[in-house]
This record gives C-alpha cells, structure tokens and sequence, in this order.
C-alpha cells in the first residue's frame, strides 16, 4: 500500500482517538495507528455495552449558553474555570428492554466502488458524506443526495488536486467540509456544494488545516497545526468566509486544542489537549471544560446536536486495565473511558458504564437519544433513550455514523465482519 493511502482519514481518525496532545503528534510514525482505527468516526474511548450495565448521571451547573454573539477573537484567553458538582448518582440498567423493528434501506454504492466507508450525515440524513478507495492509492469524497451517490471533486488554492481527499461532515443545506492532502504531505480543509470547490485558509504560523464539522448556518470549525511539531489549535471559518479565527486558547492548555464540532448557534465542543478535559466555546469565544464531578480524569467532546454533546471521558477512581486488541494476556495499561453525553441547557451529564473496551462509536440527537456500538464485540447498535434501552435488530458489527435530528434513524457503517457490506439506514 503506498505510504500516503488515506492520509486525510487516518490523521482525522487518530486526532480523534489518540491520547497523545494535539500537535504533538509525529504524523508518519502515527499512520499505521491511524489505519486501524478509520472505520472508527467521532469514535468514543471506552466501554463496550454488554448485556448488564450501569447509567452514571452528572447533575451539575453549567454556564448558560449565550444566543448569538460575536465570532471568537484569536489570542483571547479563554474562561477555564469548571463548574461544581451537585449530585451523582448509578443507575443500574438491565439488558436492551426490547429488539427495535426498522426498517433498512442500503445505499447504493457509486459506480466502479473499492472501499466505500460512511463518514457522516446531516441531521435529516438526506445527505450523507463518505469515501472511496481510489485506483492511486488516496481517497475520494462521496456524497449521498436522496440515496444516489456522486464523486466530488475538490482542489487547493492552487486549483490542484489532492493526492487524497476525505469528507468530515455536511449540512442540511449540502454544504460538504473535509480535509486533503498535497504532495508535499500538507493538508487543507475545503468546502464543497453544488459542484463547486473552496480551499479554506490555513492560519498564518502553520502549515496544516483539517476541517472537523460544520453547521446549517455554514459555519465550519476544525483545527490547524505543523507537520513538524508544535501545538495545534481550533479554528473557525465563519459561513461564506474562507478566512480562519483561531479559537481562545484554554488557560488549561499546555500542549495545543482541539475543537471537533459546531452548533447551529455557534457553540463549538473540542478538548484541552487531545483528551485531557471535554471543552465548549460559547459563541461569543469564551469557553470553560464541560462538567464531569470529579468523577472522570480525562475526556473529549466530539460532536454537538442541538443542546446535547457527545464524547467520552476516563473514570477517575474506576480505572481498569484493557487487554490490548489481538494480543491474549497481555495489557495495554490505557485506563478505563465511558461514553459521555451533556446536556447544555439543563447541565446534566450523562455517562455510561458497562465492559471496557479501546473504543465505541456513538451518535448523539438533539432529543438526546444516543446510538452506540463497541468497536470490537460485533454486538447491535444499542439506542438510549431516556433510561431505557433498546437494540437495533440486524445491525450486528455495524458503528453507528449519524443520527437524524429526532433519533428515529440511524446511519450505519459496517466493519469487515458484518454480513451486508452496503452503508445502511435504520428507521425505527
């Protein structure tokens, strides 16, 4: 395989995964970790959900979200103060209550497809955003508009091609983000809509860009860093505007930030570091670690529906050790991560405890309903809705990719042990 295949995928994977810091990530030696784990999008560290399991419930007080506001401004400090917690409480949870009855409808893959692999959905999951193995050895952005896919093509400033090229995310409106890579092994975030191409602007003082996520307004956010080293830091491309405002650097932070996600009022969720505190920028740029009680040591947000954020956090007090992929008594030393969902308006969160595992995938609604699946344990994507749980029947070792604004359909990507290889669609 040649050396840059899926470079774009495997960095956008392993910022999401790995526990190193942000920006002080060596890129060639992290490839192959990167590989391993790409079928793994907004990939959640932790614990697989097996048959028994516990609900930990994170009462705390967040600081009100603020409506509007300004666009962040670059060099600004940022607010790092985290909040007291109120209560904490287990609530034990039994088996999946019931076998969900969906229906699933497989998309269809694109003309001449090799590896085909969903990345993302807007939240109607009319579009859906994924990519495809290419004869040179990159990748090729594929969108799905209404279940028929077409290849994009993107270029840089320069109007070149990238040797690789992988979508993150699109809107409601198709407004596809994703990253490229040149050949001279720099990368830059793009747009895409309605046949047309736009390179976003890479900060001045780094070389790289990748685009994270986007919202229906058209605001992308993602995060810039050196391929040589140095700390990486989240950015912000404001809709129709390819000029990037650095996010207010955490006063927590030493080693770099990371932002994975925007609201549609212009909330972005990230991290300290890559995983060492889940972290939000209100819009007007001030921001403050998401709540955890006390209860978990390290965490990362992910994703952002409506006033619902998905991520995953390392319980403090609770640690175990996690047998290393593959290799039968042996250990990994990397400590226990449980799924993590919070609620900005209420300042609730919500973390799952069950069997640990490296990592699960899950999605997060703006009803808050979560669809999860372990990585490794080939079991069905569960969906937690309210306390109770449920299983999507046939939907065994399939991630869980997307989720529709009101939960009721899942978008799935299935790994290589799964018996349909189509990108499917729940509707339960």
């Amino acid at each position: 395989m040649p050396e840059d295949q899926g470079r774009p995928a495997d960095i956008k994977a392993l910022f999401r995964n790995t526990t190193a810091p942000a920006g002080r990530i060596d890129i060639d030696a992290a490839i192959g970790a990167g590989r391993r784990i790409r079928r793994r999008r907004r990939a959640v560290a932790g614990a697989a959900f097996a048959a028994t399991a516990a609900l930990a419930v994170v009462g705390v007080a967040l600081p009100a979200a603020q409506p509007g506001g300004g666009s962040p401004v670059a060099g600004q400090r940022a607010a790092g103060s985290v909040p007291t917690a109120e209560t904490f409480a287990l609530v034990s949870l039994t088996a999946p209550q019931a076998n969900l009855s969906c229906r699933v409808d497989r998309l269809r893959d694109p003309a001449g497809s090799r590896e085909i692999e969903a990345l993302g959905s807007d939240p109607t999951l009319r579009y859906v955003v994924g990519q495809q193995a290419h004869g040179d050895g990159g990748t090729r952005p594929i969108l799905w508009a209404d279940g028929r896919p077409q290849a994009l093509r993107v270029t840089d400033s320069a109007g070149r091609e990238p040797i690789s090229a992988q979508p993150t995310d699109v809107n409601s409106a198709g407004l596809v983000v994703g990253s490229g890579t040149r050949r001279d092994r720099t990368s830059f975030a793009w747009t895409h809509r309605q046949g047309r191409s736009v390179p976003l602007a890479t900060p001045a003082g780094y070389t790289s860009a990748h685009a994270s996520g986007v919202n229906d307004r058209g605001d992308v956010v993602g995060n810039a860093f050196n391929d040589d080293g140095g700390d990486g830091v989240a950015v912000v491309w404001p809709a129709g505007d390819a000029t990037a405002r650095v996010l207010p650097a955490p006063d927590e932070a030493t080693k770099g930030y990371w932002a994975g996600d925007i609201g549609d009022d212009g909330t972005v969720v990230g991290s300290v570091g890559d995983g060492e505190a889940a972290y939000r920028w209100k819009p007007d740029g001030t921001g403050a670690e998401l709540p955890t009680a006390g209860k978990l040591a390290r965490g990362k947000a992910i994703s952002i529906a409506g006033d619902w954020v998905q991520g995953w956090g390392d319980a403090q007090g609770e640690r175990k050790v996690v047998p290393a992929p593959g290799a039968k008594g042996t250990t990994s030393g990397r400590s226990a991560a449980l799924p993590v969902v919070w609620n900005l308006a209420t300042g609730k969160a919500i973390a799952w405890k069950g069997l640990e595992e490296p990592e699960v995938n899950g999605a997060v609604s703006r009803t808050g309903r979560l669809a999860v699946a372990s990585a490794h344990r080939g079991e069905p994507i569960l969906v937690a809705d309210q306390g109770a749980v449920s299983r999507i029947a046939g939907s065994e070792s399939v991630m869980p990719v997307g989720i529709s604004a009101d939960g009721r359909r899942v978008l799935g990507e299935p790994l290589p042990a799964a018996t349909d290889q189509r990108v499917a669609i729940w509707s339960c």
